[in-house]
């Protein structure tokens, strides 16, 4: 098994294993070889990845109740502390069932920053006010509408793996891992297709060139079926990250609102989302240009350019933070260094909801990641405990301060 036992791990609770890793994962789980790592493992995510600051210790204990509640341990066992309890529920229930477990256990993975000068004073609350319909609003997951150049529509999510349709001589095709492959042909004719997720839907994409497309919540990619021209030319809104095909003889490029991004074969990561302050433009490998407002701007990997949204004006960050820009591409979110508003927008691209505010609430800055494969209740259970209230009116979450009167 060439892949890590750590790596097998963090892919499996963030639910992007292949069905193929998923058979060798579980054999792993039954072998008494590996018994010792997953214990360290195991005890390494639940002690670093959880609360850090006073209120550690309480929402720890909160966590493993919750655990122990959903795994039914016993009376006996419940009244152990520390290590000691915790180890004894993980040999005792089997490692399979705990790693399973552990992937709905949404506190673990959270972390509230140190306080800063000017933000509020997050005190744990006894009080839930998580509204019991948000255990109704379940994570994204892969959701997609494939708009063919005669209007034409194909609900991705539910179509069989196979041949779906052709456009021209270009085959389109859903392979068994539930992605979507053109293989093209040439046509005489450009027929243009775009690919959209809703908001709680998530898909991939290999165009007609080979490049791979991994769509995010509310996004869209709009491409011809064979690409003839003397560039490679799609359209894209939303979050999108692309691993392009090298050709050199036929650049690629993004056009994004008023921004172009050309590249040769690269792979880089958009941001740009209609409710967001700027368009951001983040290379991994290779370079970039980006173009906006007459102004252009070579990106080196490990760049990110910003450009202010319906403006011309572009920017240059250094240093971003790569694992925040790559969360979504592994299953998390990221909330290093967000504010209330930020963290929101992430919530209602990727659950289906819209958030208002109701009162004065106080400045938040966050840090720390959780798993976006957990419902919207595990996720307002954790908020909450930051001195905040939620109402939920249909699809409409209304966020407050506790202290509100």
């Amino acid at each position: 098994m060439q892949q890590s036992l750590r790596e097998l791990l963090d892919r499996y609770l963030s639910e992007s294993l292949s069905p193929e890793e998923k058979v060798g994962f579980r054999k792993m789980l039954e072998d008494k070889g590996y018994e010792g790592e997953l214990e360290m493992l195991i005890e390494e995510y639940i002690n670093q990845r959880s609360l850090i600051g006073e209120e550690d210790e309480e929402l720890k204990s909160k966590s493993y109740q919750r655990l122990e509640s959903q795994l039914h341990l016993s009376s006996a066992m419940q009244k152990d502390s520390g290590r000691v309890r915790r180890l004894k529920w993980l040999r005792r229930t089997g490692w399979a069932a705990a790693v399973i477990v552990l992937a709905g256990a949404a506190t673990f993975l959270w972390r509230q920053g140190n306080k800063k000068e000017g933000t509020s004073t997050a005190k744990l609350q006894n009080n839930n006010s998580v509204p019991l319909a948000a255990s109704e609003f379940a994570p994204g997951g892969n959701k997609a509408v494939l708009t063919l150049a005669d209007g034409s529509i194909i609900l991705l999510d539910s179509a069989g793996d196979g041949m779906l349709a052709s456009q021209g001589n270009t085959q389109i095709l859903k392979n068994g891992n539930g992605e979507l492959v053109y293989e093209a042909g040439k046509n005489k004719e450009i027929m243009m297709n775009t690919i959209s997720t809703p908001a709680g839907g998530q898909y991939q994409v290999t165009l007609p060139d080979g490049t791979k497309a991994r769509l995010n919540a509310g996004s869209s990619i709009t491409f011809p079926a064979a690409f003839t021209g003397r560039t490679r030319a799609v359209t894209v809104s939303g979050e999108i990250f692309l691993d392009v095909t090298k050709d050199q003889l036929q650049p690629f490029v993004v056009t994004v609102n008023n921004t172009a991004i050309t590249v040769l074969g690269t792979a880089f990561n958009i941001n740009a989302y209609k409710e967001e302050p700027y368009i951001r433009t983040t290379l991994v490998e290779g370079s970039v240009m980006v173009n906006a407002g007459g102004q252009g701007l070579m990106l080196k990997p490990g760049q990110q350019a910003t450009v202010v949204t319906n403006s011309s004006t572009v920017s240059l960050v250094d240093d971003p933070n790569m694992d925040q820009v790559l969360a979504w591409t592994n299953g998390l979110f990221n909330f290093e260094g967000s504010d209330l508003p930020a963290v929101m927008r992430q919530l209602e691209y990727w659950y289906g909801i819209t958030v208002a505010y109701e009162g004065r609430l106080p400045a938040f800055t966050f840090k720390g990641k959780m798993y976006r494969n957990v419902n919207l209740a595990d996720v307002l259970e954790v908020l909450q405990e930051m001195g905040l209230r939620f109402r939920l009116e249909g699809k409409q979450l209304i966020v407050s301060a506790k202290d509100n009167k």
